[in-house]
């Protein structure tokens, strides 16, 4: 009995060591398959990839806008309605403004010329039969060019010309149905707007006249004659200054209307020299307005005049008048010097390696240096140069290197290729440029911004 006794227990801590086994088998199995898959997806490395990005250096302040600028010498009272555009250019003796007795006159004049204009758009329309149109796909694609032109409008939200051009574009589409043989009836409409303008009766405004040949802008601001247009380019940084506290001289605003008389305008501004010290006369800058609804504008700088605080009064000129630019004086802008694209990479992924500055990118799983140069710093990245600039760089170093030099650095090269631990001796331009060619970062290289042990060629 005593010996059965034994055997069963003997039997059971041998299957209960047994069960034990095969479950701590089966756990570490489990565990180990959930390692295995969790290192396949681990990487010791965090990267960020390198994308394109453009950023600005630029100024903001407050400028100043200096026109040769001329007032109306006719005198006019009542309600004056321009007959041009702001910027535009007139001759002189040409009529540039109508002069109405009061403003139920003017609102009257207006009305007919918008009731004239509709009778000219349905008159041309209702002319479409008479048409003869040989190139059916010539007539289209000069529709589908101002169709072209209206999406434009839109996009700059300029809603004078939407309006334009959708009536063109419309008023296009009828006459080519019209000329098609598609029965359209402008006759009711016709009949409709003439009997309205006869009911209205005629207007008979005074006229303002040129005096000159010039750019006409409907309105002054008093602001005219703050800074002389002859003395511009020799404005100091105090005159500067009080030009732009200066207030406007009420006795002058009016809506008579001024002349330019020049295509070249001014903007004057007050900046630190240490600001500018990449700009020299000569060069070009660009102006946003940024108050305004006007294009940006490309600038060329006339002059540059220092104080001995370190302050500078920055001339610009420009020669296209607009008519958004043609109502600026006292601005906020933003002088952007330069434009300057590359790959975006973040600050803490730079490294200096043996005295090259670079960072280690990510390729399958192998690490690489590869060489960055700096174009701009931001508060958390840095845009560096482009590799097709990098090349485009190394291409004009070329050009200067010796037919001599070349032979000797495609002998280094290949040295260098056999022997990699070959210390190159004799570093010139041309050889350091062969040998780095292709050690320039790309886009969308997998930039490492974390890691630890990093060096070149490692596996991961």
């Amino acid at each position: 009995m005593k010996t059965d006794n034994v055997n069963s227990i003997i039997n059971k801590i041998i299957k209960t060591t047994v069960k034990v086994l095969i479950y701590a088998v089966s756990v570490f199995m489990i565990v180990y398959l959930i390692y295995l898959a969790l290192d396949a997806n681990y990487s010791p490395v965090k990267t960020e990839v390198a994308t394109m990005k453009t950023v600005e250096k630029s100024i903001s302040t407050k400028v100043f806008i200096v026109r040769d600028e001329n007032y109306i010498s006719a005198k006019a009272s009542g309600t004056v309605v321009p007959l041009v555009e702001d910027g535009q250019r007139v001759g002189e003796g040409q009529e540039i403004a109508a002069v109405f007795a009061d403003d139920k006159d003017a609102d009257k004049y207006v009305e007919l010329e918008q009731i004239y204009s509709e009778l000219e758009r349905f008159e041309n329309i209702a002319a479409a039969d008479k048409m003869n149109i040989r190139d059916i796909t010539t007539y289209d694609q000069t529709t589908n060019e101002e169709f072209l032109n209206l999406v434009e409008a839109i996009a700059d939200a300029d809603y004078a010309l939407v309006k334009t051009h959708a009536y063109s574009v419309r008023d296009r589409e009828t006459s080519r149905q019209i000329s098609l043989g598609y029965d359209v009836d402008t006759s009711d409409v016709l009949s409709q707007l003439s009997t309205k303008a006869a009911a209205m009766g005629t207007i008979e405004p005074s006229y303002l006249i040129a005096d000159n040949t010039g750019y006409y802008i409907n309105s002054t601001d008093g602001y005219e004659n703050v800074i002389k247009y002859s003395d511009v380019k020799n404005i100091s940084v105090s005159q500067a200054q009080k030009a732009l506290k200066a207030t406007p001289d009420e006795s002058k605003i009016s809506n008579i209307g001024k002349l330019v008389n020049n295509f070249n305008w001014y903007v004057v501004a007050v900046v630190e020299r240490n600001d500018v010290s990449s700009v020299s006369v000569g060069g070009n800058v660009k102006v946003r307005f940024l108050d305004s609804s006007a294009d940006d504008v490309e600038m060329t700088v006339s002059a540059i005049n220092p104080d001995s605080n370190g302050k500078v009064a920055l001339v610009l000129r420009c020669n296209t008048i607009t008519s958004d630019t043609s109502q600026l004086r006292v601005e906020n802008a933003e002088i952007i010097l330069e434009t300057i694209s590359g790959y975006r990479i973040p600050r803490e992924a730079l490294r200096t390696v043996d005295g090259v500055n670079g960072v280690y990118i990510k390729r399958g799983n192998l690490i690489n240096f590869r060489r960055v140069t700096t174009l701009y710093t931001g508060d958390d990245y840095v845009v560096a140069r482009t590799y097709e600039a990098e090349n485009a760089n190394y291409v004009a170093e070329m050009g200067e290197i010796s037919e001599e030099n070349r032979i000797y650095t495609a002998q280094l090269a290949e040295r260098h290729k056999e022997e990699p631990d070959w210390i190159i001796e004799r570093e010139d331009l041309y050889s350091r440029a062969k040998l780095l060619q292709k050690s320039y970062i790309k886009l969308y290289d997998e930039v490492i911004v974390e890691g630890k042990g990093l060096y070149d060629n490692r596996i991961v």
